[in-house]
């Protein structure tokens, strides 16, 4: 039994698309310390590089680094203390900011460090590739003394062109090839 070439070709092509669609990718993410003071209390972004192993087009949340919360003796203070921090980030050869907006909020019983929601910071990869980041919610708190580590997490979405876009075009175009090399050969034999 004779299999037809189109039949094959459409099987090869659906064969990579779906497997196009189920890779992922490992991306290593380097952050840069900072950090950021008042009253008595103290909050440390420790330099850090993970691997993370994203999947093309969803969202992934993960530890971008750890923040250690010093909390001192800041007496009768009653003050909440707006920031925000500008960090650098790497990925390979490129560096961007990544924006990190929260609060330290002081009392005499308590003190808590927020981090809010910050905006996304895109870094250009290769083959077309972007890399989105983002800081998101997460706070700690402290009724004493000390030092109280916390995982400041980040929203990491990978966007590549769509391969069943880049296939169809591949597809189409070598139709379109081989039709005119059909004509051409229609051609030839009829003049």
């Amino acid at each position: 039994m004779k299999i037809k070439r189109d039949t094959c070709w459409f099987a090869l092509v659906l064969v990579a698309g779906i497997t196009a669609e189920a890779r992922a990718d490992l991306i290593t993410v380097t952050a840069g310390g900072t950090s950021f003071s008042a009253g008595a209390d103290t909050a440390v972004l420790n330099a850090a590089t993970h691997t993370y192993n994203l999947t093309p087009g969803q969202v992934q949340t993960a530890v971008l680094q750890v923040v250690n919360f010093n909390v001192g003796d800041s007496g009768s203070l009653n003050q909440t203390f707006p920031f925000t921090l500008t960090e650098t980030i790497t990925v390979g050869t490129m560096t961007g900011s990544l924006s990190l907006p929260g609060q330290l909020s002081i009392t005499p019983t308590i003190d808590t460090l927020t981090f809010f929601n910050g905006p996304a910071t895109s870094l250009d990869l290769v083959a077309g590739r972007t890399l989105r980041v983002n800081v998101v919610n997460g706070s700690v708190s402290a009724t004493n003394l000390g030092t109280f580590p916390m995982n400041l997490q980040a929203n990491f979405l990978e966007i590549t062109p769509e391969p069943p876009s880049i296939v169809m075009f591949g597809l189409g175009a070598a139709g379109l090839a081989g039709y005119a090399w059909r004509w051409r050969g229609r051609n030839r034999r009829v003049s």
